[in-house]
């Protein structure tokens, strides 16, 4: 449910914290096109331990070895 209230907002900045956690396969599929679409009009942050939104994503920060590492 707070998926739903998150992209229900008019917030401009989305924040998902590991918004796939729990998901099955059909349902992270449909959430990660319905993510592709929305990012036409919207800032979105996800901030994940796995790697299934890098190839959308514009720009990837990565910590590692307490440092911050840009990405793409």
């Amino acid at each position: 449910m707070g998926l739903v209230r998150v992209f229900s907002s008019n917030a401009e900045v989305v924040v998902l914290d590991e918004p796939l956690m729990n998901l099955d396969e059909e349902s992270i599929g449909n959430l990660t096109a319905y993510i592709a679409e929305i990012k036409k009009e919207k800032s979105i942050i996800a901030i994940m331990h796995s790697a299934e939104l890098d190839a959308m994503a514009d720009m990837i920060l990565r910590i590692d070895n307490k440092k911050l590492c840009i990405e793409k």
